[in-house]
């Protein structure tokens, strides 16, 4: 799995690409506490590129969520295909923010700001 990650105003995005496996999940992981101590709370999660994931890939996204509770959010977005089906088969979708595009997840306002 190929990780790039980049800061795109509040958020930070995290486009992943590839297989998220038992072998890539802890990459994920690690890299993912990396961002957490540096002080990231709004994660966008881009799935375009991303062809499969796991078990171990969907424990990965739920440690990350949980370590969040109550200190940000993080959001998916162009989760597309098998991975779609992974998700609505597994109730991810309803315990993510999900949404069509990277831009849809961007516009978004932050959790706990004011929407006027």
């Amino acid at each position: 799995m190929e990780i790039k990650s980049e800061k795109q105003g509040s958020a930070f995005v995290v486009a992943v690409r590839g297989r998220m496996d038992r072998v890539s999940a802890l990459e994920f992981d690690r890299a993912f506490t990396g961002w957490l101590q540096g002080g990231e709370s709004l994660f966008v999660v881009d799935m375009e590129g991303l062809e499969y994931i796991s078990s171990a890939g969907l424990r990965s996204l739920l440690a990350a969520n949980q370590q969040l509770q109550g200190r940000g959010q993080i959001r998916l977005c162009n989760v597309n295909g098998l991975v779609r089906e992974v998700f609505a088969v597994s109730g991810f979708e309803s315990l993510f923010t999900v949404y069509p595009d990277l831009a849809a997840a961007l516009k978004s306002p932050a959790p706990g700001a004011d929407p006027a």
